[in-house]
């Protein structure tokens, strides 16, 4: 265990954290889970060493390829300023600003300057609270205040997102159940990942912003704690790994904390993604892993397998690692 991952473990509510996830891991409402038995494999999961590199648009033209299906829709983000576009919104704004044309730029500049509030609140949606979501934007928009320079997102703009866009109150603890449900149950895995993975990457921005130190927040000790029990294969499972496309926002808020180079976590964030795709490669071999669409039956009739977000993921990722990707035309989401 390397200093880092000790600094975590000796937080002195690591434990009280660690025993509220594991007990409402057992139940049976919401996203409660089981262990499942451990799966005797000859070899041990392989990972990426060393780190994927850093995107660069003369070699990984396959990422290149997936940015310019992104801006393949012609509408302005500001046409519509109001728009909730929960996950559609934050993806084009990353990646009008990773393509770095003038035109996109300032398409993203005008849109953050006509934010007055948040659309809604972090967490699972239900009649209870039905203006949830907003996680699936603030991790977006957390991602980009870290990895865009302030000559493409200007200090400014950081400014309004994260005192207008992102959350301005933090309780200091993780969040852990669904919001305003009648009692405790269990988010679902990948509103766990962008609801703390947001949380933490805005505090920690504006800590390095005004020039102070960064030390361990309980979202971190938590994200430490899951970042964990997912690539401990023998003892649990990723309960959305067949759920589109739900899937493909767990990866969205690892790759958001990988990318940002978080520190204590980058290790085990790599690790994750490397364990979810061999798993997604081990299942689907032969197409022997048709998804099931266990939440949403209306997949059903879209049986192709290019609409997993795991089918583009993997090919970014391996590019990333140095392996040679054939392009093909990606299909419309």
């Amino acid at each position: 265990m390397d200093e880092q991952t000790c600094n975590l473990t000796e937080h002195p509510q690591y434990e009280e954290i660690k025993h509220k996830y594991k007990s409402l891991q057992r139940g049976r409402i919401g996203a409660g889970r089981r262990k499942t038995k451990k799966l005797t494999v000859g070899h041990e999961i392989p990972t990426s060493e060393p780190c994927a590199l850093r995107f660069d648009s003369k070699v990984h033209l396959f990422a290149v390829s997936v940015i310019e299906s992104l801006l393949g829709t012609p509408r302005s983000l500001s046409d519509n300023p109001n728009s909730r576009g929960k996950a559609s919104v934050p993806q084009r704004f990353v990646a009008k600003l990773t393509c770095g044309d003038k035109q996109h730029v300032e398409d993203v500049q005008k849109w953050v300057q006509l934010q007055t509030r948040p659309w809604g609140n972090i967490g699972s949606t239900h009649p209870l609270h039905q203006s949830g979501d907003y996680d699936f934007t603030t991790i977006g928009l957390a991602f980009a205040v870290h990895v865009f320079s302030d000559d493409i997102l200007s200090k400014e703009l950081k400014d309004i997102i994260c005192q207008k866009l992102l959350l301005r109150e933090r309780t200091g603890r993780p969040k852990i159940c669904v919001p305003k449900a009648i009692f405790s149950v269990l988010e679902t895995e990948n509103h766990l990942l962008m609801m703390n993975g947001s949380l933490y990457l805005a505090h920690i921005h504006k800590l390095l912003s005004e020039g102070e130190a960064v030390g361990i927040t309980l979202e971190e000790v938590f994200l430490f704690i899951y970042l964990q029990e997912m690539i401990e294969s023998g003892k649990t499972c990723l309960w959305e790994f067949n759920s589109l496309p739900y899937l493909g926002y767990t990866v969205i808020g690892l790759l958001a904390l990988y990318e940002c180079k978080v520190f204590r976590l980058q290790k085990l964030t790599r690790q994750a993604l490397d364990y979810i795709c061999f798993t997604f490669a081990l299942g689907s071999l032969q197409y022997r892993r048709w998804a099931p669409y266990r939440r949403r039956i209306d997949y059903s009739r879209k049986p192709s397998l290019s609409i997993n977000a795991m089918t583009a993921f993997m090919q970014v990722w391996g590019e990333r690692l140095g392996l040679p990707i054939r392009i093909a035309h990606l299909p419309p989401d």
